[in-house]
């Protein structure tokens, strides 16, 4: 009982101690990464798609039928319209971001609009 006791013992003070220094070593390299001591180098990113969702649907003109006396009858189709939301930015190794600009653009599905 004595043995199992001490090994358990042994075991939480080696996680504690393994825990202890992780912390330590990602608080230092979030101080070294976020220090002011360095000129940022910011690079492009995106634009990238970040969310979308449907916008509708409209009638649009697939094509006519014209019968023999001359008449013209309309086909119509249903286009789904889709908004897709983008976001772009500048950012730096550091994780400084600047420039942040989000749009939407609304694309049509099978009407060619």
């Amino acid at each position: 009982m004595k043995r199992k006791e001490t090994s358990t013992r042994f075991v939480f003070k080696l996680t504690a101690i393994i825990v202890s220094v992780m912390l330590l070593l990602i608080t230092a390299h979030f101080m070294m990464i976020h220090s002011e001591a360095h000129v940022h180098a910011y690079s492009h990113m995106g634009p990238y798609v970040t969310n979308s969702s449907s916008a509708g649907f409209h009638r649009y003109v697939t094509g006519t039928v014209t019968d023999s006396n001359g008449n013209v009858t309309y086909l119509y189709g249903n286009c789904e319209m889709v908004n897709y939301y983008y976001t772009e930015c500048d950012m730096c190794a550091c994780g400084d971001i600047i420039n942040v600009h989000n749009y939407v653009e609304t694309h049509h599905m099978s009407c060619g609009q």
